[in-house]
């Protein structure tokens, strides 16, 4: 047999990923392979913006003595793409079986010129089978399209149960990213654990979000971490005396001996726990709520203080969780202003999209209240304002009243990983 497949490479490499890994899976019935052949060629059409993620998907999707990566010069130009394309295909061993062609990726000018070339191609090789295909975000299936048919969602349901692209494709962190081009050395790829495991989540939260008296804590410690640098010794006593004291009196569980002082605790060690108190606790407290939720049968990879690098750039992950392939990306503050929370919130709409595509979602976990108190500092407005950019299908919010309710996190979290 000699199948091709063909694949457009745009920006997001993820799509092309799971047409190559769907189409190499074992686990497909017997029947729908004749329908989608498991490909013994493939070619990838990409620009010289999008070379490194075609090389990329060939390291990952082992494809090596198996794919030849044609580079178009002018990705709008009919002519420059018809005439690389046709002459590779025209390079391959003939007789060809079936020409398959996956549009996800790359510009609409590549698509409409890549179907008009392979269906031309096939026509004058007579190669009857020629597939087109796109990848539906709304399915999680495979959309083949022809003139003769109405649309066809592979894999297909059966009898007992329905299928998608959940049931045979997973990827992890480190792959997705590294598919993205971005570095991610054993440092950066975060932590499987809480922080800080040990520390009482509950009583932070309890301390930071009381009305009056956790606005009076919250200030004090961003007080102390922003003037921290030009204080004096003695000054840095002071703060630290006041976070032991708050450590004693609302039972933090800070690493924090009560005869300790500044001196011999350490400077390091204090402003990890000025970072800590300042909002990195909901970052331990949102992920022990989720590593506790999670299915441990699926395919769920969930991280803390992910930090990859993209063209020398770092950037800040919350949590990030992975269930098959399907990403969910957390940002967390700790506050409760509308216009910090929806800076926020489209940073992780942004970077939600950037790793995951619109399979991704972006949810924006906060201290603001569900619903108006007086003020436009709410999540019902945090949302409203996500709709007016066309952003709230793929984004979603866990705010004060959900988070202080233990049933209701549980509830909310599974109503996420179950969309």
């Amino acid at each position: 047999m000699n199948n091709v497949l063909i694949c457009l490479i745009g920006s997001n490499p993820l799509p092309i990923f799971l047409v190559c890994q769907y189409l190499n899976s074992d686990k497909r019935e017997e029947e729908e392979k004749k329908i989608l052949p498991k490909p013994d060629k493939y070619i990838f059409l990409c620009s010289e913006e999008t070379m490194i993620f075609a090389e990329k998907l060939q390291e990952k999707c082992k494809l090596f003595g198996k794919l030849d990566i044609v580079k178009v010069d002018k990705e709008r130009d009919p002519r420059d793409i018809k005439s690389k394309l046709y002459g590779k295909l025209d390079e391959i061993n003939k007789p060809v079986d079936s020409i398959h062609l996956n549009y996800t990726g790359g510009t609409k000018p590549m698509a409409v010129h890549s179907y008009q070339c392979v269906k031309e191609f096939c026509r004058t090789h007579n190669i009857k089978t020629f597939i087109a295909s796109d990848v539906s975000d709304e399915k999680s299936k495979i959309i083949i399209e022809n003139d003769e048919t109405d649309e066809i969602y592979y894999p297909q349901d059966s009898i007992d149960s329905k299928k998608n692209l959940y049931n045979f494709v997973e990827i992890d962190c480190k792959t997705l990213f590294e598919l993205h081009d971005m570095e991610l050395d054993t440092k950066r790829m975060g932590k499987t654990s809480p922080k800080m495991p040990d520390v009482n989540h509950d009583k932070i939260f309890e301390a930071l979000t009381k009305e009056k008296e956790g606005e009076e804590i919250k200030n004090k410690i961003n007080e102390i971490k922003e003037g921290f640098k030009n204080k004096s010794p003695e000054e840095k006593n002071q703060d630290f005396e006041i976070v032991k004291k708050y450590n004693i009196d609302y039972g933090f569980g800070l690493n924090i001996d009560k005869s300790a002082t500044f001196e011999s605790y350490g400077k390091n060690k204090f402003s990890a726990i000025i970072d800590y108190l300042h909002g990195k606790w909901l970052e331990d407290y949102l992920f022990k709520a989720i590593d506790k939720i999670k299915d441990k049968s699926d395919s769920f990879d969930l991280r803390l203080s992910v930090k990859p690098k993209y063209r020398g750039r770092e950037c800040d992950i919350d949590v990030i969780a992975i269930k098959g392939y399907k990403l969910y990306l957390f940002s967390c503050t700790t506050s409760n202003e509308i216009k910090i929370c929806k800076a926020k919130a489209f940073e992780a709409i942004y970077r939600a999209d950037q790793l995951g595509g619109r399979h991704a979602k972006a949810i924006c976990v906060n201290l603001m209240p569900e619903k108006p108190n007086g003020s436009d500092s709410n999540n019902e407005e945090l949302l409203k304002d996500m709709s007016s950019f066309g952003a709230k299908m793929n984004f979603d919010y866990i705010g004060l009243e959900t988070l202080s309710d233990e049933k209701k996190l549980e509830k909310k979290l599974k109503d996420i990983f179950t969309d």
